[in-house]
């Protein structure tokens, strides 16, 4: 196995567990789920793979073309805007029981706000791009695919242990930690919505 594929791996996991957005985004929704919270962070983690490589890809290729820092601060608003969006969905989510009408629609969550989350986040991967450009394409697509698969388990990985946590609390518990992980989404959006 090449080193380009395991540290993308390793780099994707981390990523996925070490951003407080991400706990923020997906720590609601999957604390209030007796079921389903693998499902949640593995949908919006295959969102947030897409999202980045769709955004790294051509970055591969114009890295010497684009303004990067300026680029990134662009991503951060649109971050922000996407956390904001997540604790609303969450919010949402939390009030309104799952009928199986609304199971496609609590798909597409995810899916869609990961997605969103993936393209605005991808100033992660351009932290990275001294890695891409020192291998050849193919490396640097090794590296980038091993990224998203590796943050797509781990975001799995940490809603189904937020989900565990989540089943041995009372839920007037899991409704304040709810409630504390929205204010705290908000807070940081707004405060990356307004970043100069």
């Amino acid at each position: 196995m090449s080193m380009a594929i395991l540290f993308g791996a390793g780099s994707g996991a981390l990523h996925a567990v070490t951003g407080p957005d991400h706990l923020l985004s997906l720590g609601p929704a999957a604390l209030g789920r007796r079921e389903g919270s693998l499902r949640v962070g593995l949908t919006w983690g295959l969102g947030h793979a897409v999202g980045s490589v769709i955004v790294a890809i051509p970055l591969l290729f114009l890295a010497s073309a684009v303004a990067l820092p300026g680029l990134t601060r662009i991503g951060e608003r649109v971050a922000g805007f996407t956390l904001l969006a997540t604790a609303a969905w969450s919010w949402w989510s939390m009030r309104h029981p799952p009928v199986e009408a609304a199971s496609a629609a609590r798909t597409r969550g995810p899916l869609l706000l990961g997605l969103i989350h993936g393209v605005t986040g991808a100033g992660a991967l351009v932290l990275l791009l001294p890695v891409f450009m020192a291998g050849d394409a193919r490396t640097s697509l090794q590296f980038l695919l091993a990224f998203a698969i590796g943050s797509t388990l781990a975001m799995g990985a940490l809603t189904t242990a937020i989900g565990a946590f989540g089943r041995r609390l009372e839920a007037r518990v899991i409704a304040n930690v709810q409630r504390v992980l929205l204010s705290g989404s908000v807070l940081l959006g707004g405060s990356w919505l307004l970043a100069s």
